[in-house]
């Protein structure tokens, strides 16, 4: 077992801590071991970040991710956590932070015990860590609020990489369901269960839907029969068996429905 670890330490002044937001420490490591069995309560904010080699990390909240080279995981206070080397060895650096600032940011939602993990999330702690060790060393008030100003712009990158991922995530269920909805015109939709497909609540997937899609999902379920339907009358189907195969109530609310979209009765459309 080959662990080699390099760690700074600080004590921020009354000062720092004002400002709401400072560096408590930094730390790199090379490691053979693997996960530690045993779930350790940091009590303090942290990012660590694989440099090379694989890992995993498990929580409460989580349980067990593979951690990746390249791949950030966060650290929160009160969040029991276990991460190691898997099959051979890692090398990781690590920022840890506390304040006024990083609480705002948990209350706020920017970031998530629940979530901890971002993706490709390296670069950003590498940069961090490299202008952040060139100030451990000064405590004047200048290198005081560069170090803050170094967690904010590294906070960014990060929330800004977990969120692009998230929504790229989103992006991928909604347009799954729309083309569901597309190949399924027959069905009668319930909206819940879409939501619950993804794993989203209702209001959620609604808002979601539109802001993907440009439509709210009744609009776009309605754009899309109305379209399927110009298409069967130009083949001559009947007014009745449209209704019926395209899921609408009776053919009295097709007819109101067609000629709300379109301006002219099923009958007079050409």
């Amino acid at each position: 077992m080959k662990i080699i670890i390099s760690e700074k330490y600080r004590t921020p002044s009354l000062q720092e801590r004002r400002l709401g937001l400072w560096v408590d420490r930094i730390g790199s490591s090379s490691s053979t071991q693997g996960k530690q069995d045993e779930l350790r309560v940091l009590n303090l904010y942290a990012a660590v970040a694989v440099i090379n080699g694989n890992g995993l990390f498990t929580s409460p909240s989580t349980g067990d991710i593979t951690l990746e080279q390249g791949d950030t995981v966060l650290l929160f206070p009160a969040e029991p956590t276990a991460y190691g080397a898997a099959n051979g060895s890692w090398d990781i650096i690590w920022i840890v932070w506390d304040g006024s600032d990083a609480e705002g940011m948990i209350s706020c939602n920017c970031f998530n015990p629940r979530s901890p993990l971002v993706r490709s999330g390296t670069g950003g702690v590498v940069q961090a860590y490299n202008k952040i060790e060139r100030l451990m060393g000064r405590e004047d008030v200048a290198a005081i609020m560069e170090r803050r100003l170094i967690l904010h712009e590294m906070l960014l990158e990060l929330y800004q990489l977990q969120n692009h991922e998230e929504m790229g995530r989103n992006r991928q269920l909604i347009t799954m369901t729309a083309k569901f909805v597309e190949d399924n015109l027959s069905v009668v939709f319930d909206i819940a269960g879409l939501a619950a497909y993804c794993g989203f609540s209702e209001t959620h997937y609604r808002r979601l839907f539109k802001e993907i899609t440009g439509s709210t999902p009744l609009e776009y379920i309605t754009s899309k029969r109305i379209s399927e339907a110009k298409k069967l009358l130009h083949q001559g189907v009947a007014v009745k068996d449209i209704a019926d195969r395209l899921g609408f109530s009776s053919e009295f609310y097709f007819r109101k429905v067609f000629r709300e979209r379109t301006g002219v009765t099923p009958g007079k459309f050409s």
